[in-house]
Order: structure tokens, then sequence, then C-alpha cells
């Protein structure tokens, strides 16, 4: 989860405890703040390094995975990381940085004090 999700949750709580709704009012607030905070989508986020199109075919040749804590403010491990180790020598890769739903499955079950999140590497294509 993300900062702004934390956000938007912390002001649902101090709507709940602070204000003085009448109790339907409070009800279907609260169905709906749930129904739009389990309807996010994973994070994903694509880089493309060199001469590559962004459409180029790719094939995945590696993953690492990233952890965090406190919803992803705090690294605690692959806060650098060198695309050499993952790609060799090329010059055109995709990065591609995403919360899987594994990685989403236990920031929730930790409540966001663990946030993994994973990276895959792609290289073009070369079929022959």
């Amino acid at each position: 989860m993300n900062l702004t999700m934390y956000l938007f949750r912390r002001l649902i709580i101090f709507i709940l405890y602070f204000m003085n709704y009448p109790k339907k009012m409070v009800g279907k607030f609260l169905a709906a703040a749930i129904v739009v905070t389990s309807l996010t989508s994973c994070y994903s986020t694509t880089t493309c390094v060199g001469t590559l199109p962004a459409d180029a075919p790719m094939v995945k040749v590696n993953s690492t995975k990233n952890h965090f804590l406190i919803y992803g403010l705090v690294p605690i491990s692959n806060t650098k990381i060198e695309d050499s180790k993952y790609v060799g020598k090329s010059k055109n890769y995709q990065v591609k940085k995403s919360l899987t739903f594994i990685d989403g499955l236990i920031n929730v079950l930790t409540w966001g004090i663990y946030t993994p999140s994973t990276t895959y590497y792609y290289l073009p294509y070369e079929g022959r």
C-alpha cells in the first residue's frame, strides 16, 4: 500500500470516530470505504533503458525482491540495485517494478508494517 492509501484510511478513521454521524450513515460510508480500498490495483512501473522502443518484444531474464517497512517508506534491503548484475552487459533492457498479488497480500496481513515489492528484468527478444 502506498502513502495515499494510508492517509485515506486515517481520514476514514477520523471521520468515523470524531464526527457524530447517525449509525445508518456511518455503516454506508464504511461499506463504501471498504469497497474503494479493496478495488485498488497493484502498483507497476516500467522503464526502458537504452535505445529500446516501448513496444519491443521482451523476454524476462531475472527478478529480485525489494523489502520495505511502513507502507514502503523505509527500505531495509536492495536499496541500490545494479542492473548489470541482472542483465549482464546488455545496453538495451526493461526494468519493471511492481507490487504483485502476493506482495500486496503480505502487506495487508502485516498491516503495512512489512511491504515487499518485485523488480523484473527483461531483454529484447531476438528470435532467429
